[in-house]
């Protein structure tokens, strides 16, 4: 039986110790996810990796109201659409730029 108990203080949660490690958390996500992209067949141009991108941040700081977080929604914001990015950006870069090339 799953017992629950009431924390009665503020939790804090860092996944990330300092900006390398979020840097290296994006590259290696997007990386992952360009990688299940490819093997699915799907393709990518510059255009889309922008649009992702821009949708993404939109979305995070607009829709899911990131902006009432401050910088810290903004950062967030930011780091996600990057992750968005790179990703097609990779999925682009492999059919177009350098094709065959896997992470």
């Amino acid at each position: 039986m799953l017992r629950l108990t009431k924390i009665d203080q503020l939790l804090l949660h860092y996944s990330c110790s300092d900006f390398s490690q979020v840097i290296g958390k994006i590259d290696s996500c997007s990386t992952a996810s360009a990688r299940q992209a490819l093997a699915a067949g799907k393709r990518a141009t510059i255009g889309t990796a922008i649009s992702h991108g821009l949708w993404a941040f939109f979305r995070v700081y607009v829709l899911r109201a990131g902006f009432l977080d401050g910088a810290h929604g903004l950062a967030n914001a930011i780091s996600i659409s990057q992750g968005t990015y790179y990703r097609y950006l990779k999925i682009w870069h492999s059919y177009e730029v350098n094709p065959g090339v896997q992470w």
